[in-house]
């Protein structure tokens, strides 16, 4: 995962133009500064070029072997989904460079080195980049995104590996208390509340209880509340606040 996502980023530097402005389509933004299918497709196929997918697993317990039709179906689910991951990848590498140029070189009202490899390619398109970060526009936009930031009041701690990445950290934390008779809390919570639980940096106390760390300490995680909206779900008297 971590090769893929290095790989991911190498592409949308070198074949991503810094003018588009948008990975998905926004209302209100033309089609020539999203990056479109065609654009996606010819990076999934660079990708694809640097590695080799496994070939689908068949069980020793399955009762009749696959035919070639169903390994390729399994091949074809693996694919969409590796292709899946990918492209979050290279939607966040796409954000963070063109934050990063944003930050280091217009906000400094400093220019890159054009002699530097990395830099070479944005020559051309620098006018337009620089152009629009420094619009009426792309300023608001900035703005409502501070906004938007400061709302959120619980941050993720997993770092650019997100949940795949984590989810095996987690579970192997689950694994070390099951293998010493002790069920952690989380275990039987379902998927989502666990992974949100685990990714904004809650852990287990010696019992498996959840705990959060010092970090939390002026903001601390909503334990019960999940505890208390998981047992609402269980018995069917959940409402969800979608305010």
């Amino acid at each position: 995962e971590k090769e893929i996502g290095t790989q991911c980023g190498v592409l949308v530097r070198d074949y991503v133009p810094i003018t588009f402005r948008e990975w998905k389509p926004i209302k209100g933004t033309p089609d020539c500064y999203v990056v479109g299918p065609v654009a996606k497709e010819a990076l999934w196929k660079r990708l694809k070029k640097n590695f080799v997918l496994p070939e689908p697993e068949v069980a020793s317990d399955e009762e009749v072997e696959p035919d070639e039709d169903e390994l390729k179906r399994r091949r074809d689910r693996m694919e969409a989904k590796v292709r899946h991951f990918a492209e979050k990848k290279m939607a966040q590498a796409f954000c963070n460079w063109k934050k990063k140029l944003n930050t280091k070189f217009i906000k400094q009202e400093k220019t890159p080195d054009w002699d530097l490899k990395m830099y070479m390619k944005l020559k051309e398109d620098w006018p337009a980049f620089k152009a629009y970060k420094l619009s009426e526009e792309a300023k608001a936009r900035s703005a409502r995104n501070a906004v938007n930031a400061k709302k959120k009041k619980y941050n993720h701690t997993m770092g650019p590996g997100g949940y795949a990445q984590g989810k095996s950290k987690w579970t192997n934390l689950e694994e070390e208390y099951l293998a010493k008779g002790i069920i952690p809390e989380p275990y039987t919570w379902d998927g989502r509340c666990r992974d949100w639980f685990y990714g904004h940096g809650g852990t287990l106390d010696a019992e498996g209880n959840c705990i959060y760390n010092i970090r939390h300490e002026g903001n601390p995680l909503p334990i019960q509340a999940l505890r208390d909206a998981i047992r609402d779900a269980r018995e069917g008297r959940f409402i969800p606040d979608r305010e």
